[in-house]
């Protein structure tokens, strides 16, 4: 057991990283989507909590250290002549023509919110086509920022997945059965390559 180990609460699914060891006490962060929270707990047993074992040659979640590659990571990216707070701002705007669900997307207060939305919006024709696309076009925006693009890059040649706790098995890997298609995984490494020629 180590700094940076990762715990996950069995009966809520949440997951943790250690942040510090203190005489047999463990001290853990809330992980959420793209980032860390508030919520600190403190540890002397691990009733109620298991292990996360990462492979060394993968980056498993988009957290922490490495929220930078999650969707909902706070830096604004410009798609199609707009500017977006996030990608995933920029994501759920492209499921519709309609210019006025757009822009209500793109001023959403938060990447939670332009989800949500996202989720009420009349599809385009053509989504299920073109999201692949979409996607790799708004990530390859998006580290094109000369820092966003270093840290992309300082993750060698590790495989990138982004796990998850809600179930995700087209854009990620659900963590409870540890199966899915990873197609944001497989964009970011695409990207990666791309920006590393």
């Amino acid at each position: 057991m180590k700094i940076n180990d990762r715990i996950e609460r069995i009966k809520t699914k949440g997951h943790y990283k250690i942040i510090d060891i203190d005489n047999g006490e463990v001290i853990a962060q809330r992980l959420i989507s793209g980032g860390t929270s508030d919520n600190i707990i403190k540890l002397r047993d691990f009733g109620g909590y298991k292990f996360i074992n990462e492979k060394e040659n993968s980056i498993e979640y988009f957290d922490g250290d490495y929220n930078f590659l999650s969707n909902f990571y706070e830096h604004e990216v410009f798609y199609e002549g707009k500017l977006y707070p996030t990608n995933e701002h920029a994501f759920q705007a492209a499921k519709t023509l309609n210019e006025n669900e757009k822009e209500k997307i793109r001023k959403s207060k938060t990447a939670s919110r332009a989800k949500f939305l996202g989720r009420k919006v009349k599809l385009r024709d053509d989504w299920e086509d073109v999201k692949i696309q979409i996607m790799y076009d708004i990530c390859l925006e998006k580290f094109k920022n000369e820092d966003l693009k270093e840290k992309l890059l300082n993750t060698g040649d590790k495989m990138l997945v982004e796990g998850n706790t809600w179930g995700d098995d087209f854009w990620g890997k659900f963590s409870e059965k540890g199966k899915g298609l990873n197609h944001l995984g497989e964009i970011l490494m695409k990207v990666r390559n791309e920006l590393r020629q």
